[in-house]
């Protein structure tokens, strides 16, 4: 009787996930299942996996675990890759609950929280050796400590997987600024204020690596961002990856301080003043650019299944250098002229760019949906403009 497939359950389709599934599609001797959690998922548009859809939000583990032994059954050998922070801290707290057969890096909820937490990350990196930015745990808005930081600002939300606040990141330039943000919005006791770091959006870099059992690093690829969503704040929007290894080193030292294993997506920025690393935040999963790691010669989604189902592999770096873009945030950037790039200059990018967010040319309908959605809106947009 021929030997069950393994299954591998990817936890949401958005950009995350759908880098997942194209680095995975083409390995048959998986059953790859893809979770798409609502509307927001232009995933659910993908054919090259088997689609479930989870309408109703999962924010507690007991809740989670209900569904995944719900999507999967059988006890055969299951690998769970999660896209997303919230998943990757409920899965942290059922270390100990979910059946050895489901398959992910068993992590203490103590380890993540001292990496993902902002309000623990900075001691976690101290202890590692990183230089961090001055940080402060907004409690107060007429806290002394306020005055010693130096403008420009960012807020930042203390935990990233709940929307506490209406914004993901937010600079302000003075205390002018400052004050008028905490007037309009609640953000005391759930913002972190940093000081924003010289340099542009090309200063920011990634190092992205998977640590396994042994700890051991088998895979790394770094990418440097050269435009974000929004600039100097958001995420990456346009970036390439890098032949270097210079950030792997502070990275162990990070995943060793609380014995971490698994996924690591680390950012850095190289401060204009000094050229010395800081240390801006950590994520323990894939990135949202992950579509680009098989252009680069490192396919962490592989390798992360790989070693989960104990197959041994030397560890692999990147060979060449690959570009990625996320079409729709990017191109807001340029027609919205929030950077200084003509659209002649990013549509040459555009079509010359290795790999992007949604679009895939053997799974072409999430980014046919993207651009028609696009296209949508700006006509909409138009039409309440002429109609003001």
């Amino acid at each position: 009787m021929p030997r069950r497939k393994a299954r591998v359950l990817i936890l949401g389709l958005g950009a995350n996930g759908l880098g997942v599934v194209r680095s995975l599609y083409s390995f048959h001797e998986y059953e790859v299942i893809g979770v798409h959690f609502g509307r927001g998922d232009i995933g659910r548009f993908t054919r090259l996996v088997h689609r479930i859809a989870c309408t109703a939000p999962i924010e507690d583990a007991k809740a989670l675990s209900e569904r995944i032994r719900q999507w999967c059954r059988e006890p055969i050998p299951t690998v769970i890759i999660p896209t997303r922070d919230i998943e990757v801290n409920l899965l942290s707290e059922l270390t100990d609950e979910l059946p050895a057969h489901f398959l992910f890096y068993r992590n203490s909820n103590a380890a993540v929280r001292a990496l993902s937490d902002k309000n623990l990350v900075r001691e976690t990196a101290l202890r590692a050796g990183l230089e961090i930015p001055k940080t402060l745990f907004l409690t107060d808005p007429e806290d002394p400590a306020l005055i010693g930081l130096r403008y420009p600002l960012l807020l930042k939300p203390l935990r990233s997987n709940v929307s506490q606040t209406p914004f993901k990141n937010i600079m302000v330039y003075n205390e002018a600024d400052l004050q008028s943000v905490l007037q309009k919005e609640d953000v005391v006791n759930h913002v972190v204020v940093q000081e924003f770091i010289p340099g542009g959006d090309d200063h920011v870099y990634h190092c992205n690596l998977l640590i396994d059992h042994r700890s051991q690093t088998i895979g790394v690829v770094e990418l440097q961002k050269i435009r974000q969503y929004l600039p100097l704040r958001g995420m990456t929007s346009y970036g390439r990856t890098l032949l270097t290894r210079e950030l792997v080193p502070m990275c162990e030292r990070l995943a060793a301080v609380v014995d971490y294993k698994g996924l690591m997506n680390i950012e850095f920025k190289k401060d204009d003043e000094n050229d010395r690393w800081m240390f801006i935040e950590t994520n323990l999963r894939l990135p949202i650019f992950n579509s680009v790691f098989p252009r680069a010669g490192v396919n962490l989604a592989h390798l992360y299944v790989q070693s989960l189902l104990q197959e041994p592999h030397p560890p692999v770096f990147a060979s060449k250098t690959a570009t990625w873009m996320h079409e729709e945030n990017d191109l807001a950037n340029i027609l919205m002229r929030r950077v200084d790039v003509k659209f002649s200059q990013w549509f040459w990018q555009f079509i010359r760019s290795d790999s992007f967010a949604y679009w895939f040319v053997s799974d072409p309908l999430p980014g046919i949906y993207l651009w028609c959605w696009m296209v949508y809106r700006q006509i909409r947009r138009l039409f309440s403009i002429g109609s003001a």
